[in-house]
Parts: structure tokens; sequence; C-alpha cells
């Protein structure tokens, strides 16, 4: 299990924390009446690749920081924790295949490497090409959408237009759905080579990233109805010494923090010599704790009582982040087909 953190990520977790404090979402910025905030997304994502976060899993040699894919969830999760509103965490991981199967080829990919160099933003694709009813999400007026794919050996790279946009279940994360199979929207298209091995692993840290971000947004409302409890006082005593309100909170915990390892896990499987597949039981696993443990962002509500419907305590945000996020996720399992996978693979 891999749960402290070295010292070198932890001097890359402090300057991820205090760039997303000195630049906070627009999430975070809408509970601070007043506040002058940068709400441009292509400003915010030039911003962003400027910090070098979508190069952390290109290797060195391709000119990246090549760190390991449970750096770039350490990050991701304190990109949770602050509600970022931009895919970077997506972006960490298709740098990273992109720097694999586009190494010295002239295939004309100027278009996708100006997103990663934040020159131009463009949405995410929640499903992979071909797929029936695939929908963006982070998507801006008039941007593109990236959408990936694979089979027999081939990378399966479009870059569509959206059909229709508006707000999901997130109001600062806007979602639209995509041209259907067939339909001539595609701006752009690639096929480049690429082996399964790196296909795999590419869904995988996809995948954990995913997963990072919902945990630090669960951990960001544990962390408020923690403060909350410790704070706010009923009969002269903090309601924080009562059992009903300290158990739920110590039950929360618990689930973040066996879900954080079992991630942390994962992530080191993805990368070691064995391959991704290597990491697929192990991130099963990791999906269907932290899934479960997000419900720390409803006891959190629970805990601040009638403050905490208010639009003012900022909680709604961090419930709605994680319905977003488990509803990403749970595009291709579902709980029950999580819980089969484990044990068709626990029994092999």
């Amino acid at each position: 299990m891999h749960s402290a953190a070295s010292e070198d990520q932890q001097l890359l977790l402090e300057s991820v924390r205090r760039f997303l404090q000195a630049n906070p979402s627009a999430a975070i910025n809408s509970l601070s009446p007043g506040t002058v905030a940068t709400t441009e997304a292509g400003l915010r994502w030039r911003n962003s690749a400027a910090q070098g976060w979508l190069q952390v899993l290109v290797p060195e040699e391709h000119g990246g920081l090549g760190l390991s894919t449970l750096d770039a969830a350490a990050m991701a999760e304190e990109m949770g924790q602050r509600l970022l509103d931009l895919p970077v965490s997506q972006a960490m991981a298709f740098a990273g295949l992109l720097a694999q199967v586009a190494l010295d080829e002239d295939n004309n990919l100027d278009a996708l490497k100006s997103w990663l160099d934040g020159s131009r933003y463009c949405a995410i694709a929640v499903k992979e090409v071909g797929e029936p009813d695939n929908w963006a999400e982070y998507v801006c007026a008039e941007e593109d959408v990236l959408a990936t794919g694979w089979a027999d050996g081939q990378l399966h790279l479009e870059i569509q237009r959206a059909r229709h946009s508006g707000q999901g279940l997130d109001p600062f994360i806007a979602t639209a759905s995509l041209t259907r199979p067939g339909e001539a929207h595609v701006n752009a298209a690639w096929e480049l080579p690429c082996t399964s091995r790196d296909w795999r692993q590419y869904k995988g840290r996809s995948r954990a990233l995913r997963l990072a971000e919902l945990l630090g947004v669960s951990s960001a409302a544990l962390n408020k109805a923690v403060a909350h409890a410790c704070e706010r006082e009923q009969f002269g005593k903090p309601i924080g010494v009562n059992q009903a309100v300290k158990h739920a909170l110590a039950d929360n915990w618990m689930a973040l923090d066996n879900a954080r390892l079992v991630l942390h896990d994962a992530c080191v499987r993805l990368d070691d010599e064995l391959g991704p597949e290597n990491a697929t039981l192990y991130l099963l696993m990791a999906e269907l704790l932290v899934l479960e443990a997000s419900t720390a962002t409803a006891q959190a509500i629970q805990t601040h009582g009638a403050l905490g419907v208010a639009w003012e305590s900022g909680l709604h945000l961090y419930l709605r982040r994680a319905h977003h996020c488990a509803a990403v996720l749970q595009c291709h399992n579902d709980t029950d087909t999580i819980l089969e996978q484990i044990w068709a693979l626990s029994d092999s």
C-alpha cells in the first residue's frame, strides 16, 4: 500500500495547491461574491498548461516531466478538492498516450499538440469513437471535442463538434451530445499505430485520475463537515461530540482512506513491468470503494443541517461534482458490473 507522500510529492502537491488557491475555479469563486476571477476557459487552460501539468505523464526523453501515475493521481485529488472545472486529469493521461504512439510520425498532429501545450481548448468525449449516445464534458461554446477509440492495433482520434450543449449535474461543467456515428460533423481524424498495452494503460490511467478527482471532491466535503462539527455548538457543546455525528464522519474518513490506499496501489501497478492488466482488479476495487466513499458529500450536507442546503454553504457543489464524476464512471461500469468483474478476476 502507498499512503504517505514522499518529500518530492509533497512539494509537487504544495505547488498545485498554491496555484489553485491563487487561481480558484468558477465553482469556488461563486461562493465569494465580489471577487474578480478568470472565467474564460481558454485562458485558464493556458495557465494550467504553463504549470506543466499536462506533461506530467510524458516521459522526460519526449520533453515531459516523466512522473508516475501515482504522482498524477495525487495532483488530480488536489484538483478535485478545489473543484477544478477543466479536463486537466484526462489531458494528462492522453498526453502520456500520444507521446508513446506518435514518437517520430509526421501525422500532422498540430491540432492535438496545440491542445496539450495550452494554445487551444478542447472538450473531452466520455465514450469512445463510434459508441452510441456519446457525450462530452467541459464543453465551451463553439469549441471542439476530442474523442478516442481503439481497434485492431489502431488508435482512432477524432475532433468533433458538439450537437447540443447545456448544463449537466454540475452547474459549472457544461455537457453536450456528440455527433452520431455516420454523421459528417468530424473536423479532423487520425489513425495511429497503438499497442493494446498502451491503450489499456491509457484507459487505466484515465479511470484512475477520474477516481482521484472524485476522492478529492469527497475529501474536501468531509473536511468541511468536520470543521463545522467542531465549531457548531448546541447546548454548550460542539455537535461533533454526539455519536450520531462523529461516528458517521469517522466512517466517511475510513472509507475514503481505504479507497485511497487501493487506488494508489492500482496507480503503481499501472506503471510496473507486468503491464496495465496487472492493475485491472485493483482499479475495479478502487472504483467500487471510491464510489461508495463519495457518500461523504451527502453526509457533509446532513452534518450542516439546514445550512447544508443553502447556496452559501457551497456543499451542494461538492455533491453535484461527485454525482457528475460518478455518472461518467458508471457510463462503462455500474456497481453490479464492477462486482461481477471483481468476482470473476478473483476466481481466475
